[in-house]
């Protein structure tokens, strides 16, 4: 459902705490205070964040049967649940990315074995598997050995910054 209203900008997927505090104008009374939390779970999702829309990362992996897990985070160092998808040769790097097509799902890049970049759109709790809907993005990519590392130290906010010597 789209609830947006023109000029509106959606915030990040997660859990708010909020506080309202009301000053009586004719200053008679105590000041009111309220206070609770919201929870936006169709918005913006956060970067990495590809099960359960909470707001925290979660981890991607690949083992040697050629078998990808998002395992969900918890925000403090634990995993809740998981969801898997088959079918990956064991050469192939996953690597979770942000929200590419603007579908308030985070997507998937993935580098093929034959050195094939693709853009993987799974439906945000879903596992990322060799049928989930996809966009070729380029070959050559097996010439990097840190494949589409996020490098805070270099000033980027984020995004495919590459291995060394693609952005110096």
């Amino acid at each position: 459902m789209n609830r947006a209203v023109p000029g509106d900008v959606p915030l990040p997927n997660g859990t708010y705490e909020r506080t309202l505090s009301v000053t009586p104008a004719d200053g008679v009374g105590a000041p009111l205070q309220v206070s609770g939390s919201v929870r936006f779970e169709a918005d913006t999702p956060v970067r990495h964040d590809h099960i359960g829309a909470d707001g925290f990362g979660d981890l991607l992996t690949l083992n040697s049967s050629g078998l990808t897990t998002f395992h969900q985070g918890t925000g403090k160092g634990t995993f809740s649940g998981k969801a898997s998808g088959d079918g990956w040769s064991t050469k192939a790097v996953a690597v979770p990315f942000g929200d590419l097509d603007k579908g308030r799902c985070n997507d998937g890049l993935v580098r093929m074995a034959d050195g094939s970049l693709r853009g993987y759109k799974a439906p945000s709790g879903n596992d990322l598997s060799t049928r989930t809907p996809y966009t070729k993005l380029g070959t050559g990519w097996n010439a990097y050995d840190a494949h589409l590392a996020r490098r805070p130290d270099r000033g980027r906010p984020g995004g495919p910054a590459g291995a060394q010597g693609v952005h110096g």
